[in-house]
């Protein structure tokens, strides 16, 4: 059973982002394995900006091929904060949620 479900919203902040997973996944490592998950979500980051665009989804594969408990959601528009957040709690798992 997952007790704990940690979600990041990220928007147009890759530099800080992979700061933000690293300290996540440093800390995760004295939890119980398999008694979490690690939900990301994007709030459609760059946009406009094809080449960061490209760099942030290859860093979200790299994640998601290393680490099988993390999973990442893009939302098509940038729906705020609130909305970004709900994203994720559609699919938590996790008996307490850190956001």
């Amino acid at each position: 059973m997952i007790d704990w479900t940690i979600i990041t919203l990220t928007y147009n902040r890759r530099d800080s982002l992979e700061r933000c997973v690293n300290s996540v996944l440093e800390n995760l490592k004295t939890c119980k394995k398999d008694s979490y998950e690690y939900i990301i979500v994007d709030n459609d980051s760059y946009q406009n900006d094809k080449e960061k665009r490209e760099d942030l989804f290859q860093y979200f594969e790299k994640l998601i091929f290393e680490y099988d408990f993390i999973e990442v959601f893009a939302n098509e528009k940038n729906y705020t904060q609130t909305l970004g957040r709900n994203t994720a709690l559609k699919y938590t798992k996790g008996k307490y949620i850190l956001n």
